[in-house]
């Protein structure tokens, strides 16, 4: 029998835990139903991998020191050194504001952190999550938890493919950024992934656009993009998609399938602030959204 948990890693939003069995999903649940917050955004899954422990074990009789491994939905090395080692410095201090210990004999060693922290592994901090939650049900915590980092994308593009019926597919993933990249599409044939097309999150993305744009139609941020899918089937062809078409080149020849573009100029940034900044101008002249202020400075 093969026991697999995986959890949300970085606490970004929508945080939750799931386990599975022989390759069987048997229990999900978001921390949000825990702590009555929407989204959860920024709260480690501790209620949500508690909930599976007991699940595991009163159900299916597998407890904490039985399963084989735990998967996080990032991987920390696909990320630059200066993200990594501030991700984990985030990641240090959350676990410290939760008071979960960063090692085994509940002392803070500060050599150790440090080196973690310069080296952007936090990975470390993951283990010590699930070692501060299997303690606080009174199980034994195993000294060798093995936690497996899955490419953000490729994470995505699991979920969509193992409940998809399909031995054979394509799978297109479009977020607001992975790693390093916004946008994957994958050829997969009984449950090997390869990459056919990574579009990178510097060259714009079609998910945070698209987020920016539900949001000024009044969705809300986290929440827009989902609702806006939900409510597309319903709408027919307007004149926004001819507006949209001004900003966002389609060039499925070039070596840039798609280009976000303000005063007819493709515009490139790892800044992250930057990116928000045009996406929201670029919604606002889209669609008219008046309350989504922030005209970007573009070279």
């Amino acid at each position: 029998m093969t026991v697999v948990i995986g959890f949300n890693w970085l606490f970004l939003h929508d945080n939750a835990a799931a386990a599975i069995v022989d390759g069987k999903l048997v229990f999900a649940s978001e921390e949000e139903r825990y702590t009555r917050h929407k989204h959860s955004i920024g709260e480690p899954p501790i209620n949500a991998l508690r909930q599976t422990f007991l699940y595991l074990k009163n159900r299916l009789g597998i407890k904490p020191k039985d399963v084989d491994a735990f998967a996080l939905n990032w991987d920390p090395k696909l990320f630059s050194w200066n993200v990594r080692s501030r991700q984990a410095l985030a990641h240090f201090y959350k676990l410290r504001d939760y008071g979960i210990s960063l090692n085994e004999s509940n002392r803070f060693n500060y050599t150790t952190i440090l080196t973690t922290i310069l080296s952007g592994d936090y990975l470390t901090f993951a283990r010590s999550l699930v070692r501060h939650v299997i303690l606080s049900l009174g199980e034994e915590a195993p000294s060798d938890i093995r936690v497996v980092p899955v490419r953000h994308h490729l994470a995505h593009a699991a979920s969509a493919y193992y409940f998809s019926g399909f031995s054979s597919a394509a799978v297109l993933t479009v977020d607001g950024t992975g790693e390093y990249e916004s946008t994957v599409i994958w050829k997969v044939k009984d449950g090997s992934f390869e990459p056919v097309l990574s579009m990178y999150t510097s060259y714009g993305s079609l998910g945070l656009l698209y987020q920016w744009i539900t949001h000024g139609l009044g969705l809300g941020r986290l929440e827009g993009p989902g609702k806006g899918m939900g409510l597309a089937p319903y709408g027919e062809r307007s004149k926004y998609y001819d507006k949209l078409r001004e900003f966002v080149k389609i060039d499925p020849e070039g070596d840039e399938p798609y280009a976000i573009l303000v005063n007819g100029k493709k515009v490139k940034s790892k800044d992250g602030e930057e990116w928000d900044s045009i996406y929201s101008y670029l919604a606002e002249n889209v669609i008219g959204a008046s309350h989504l202020t922030g005209t970007p400075g573009v070279s």
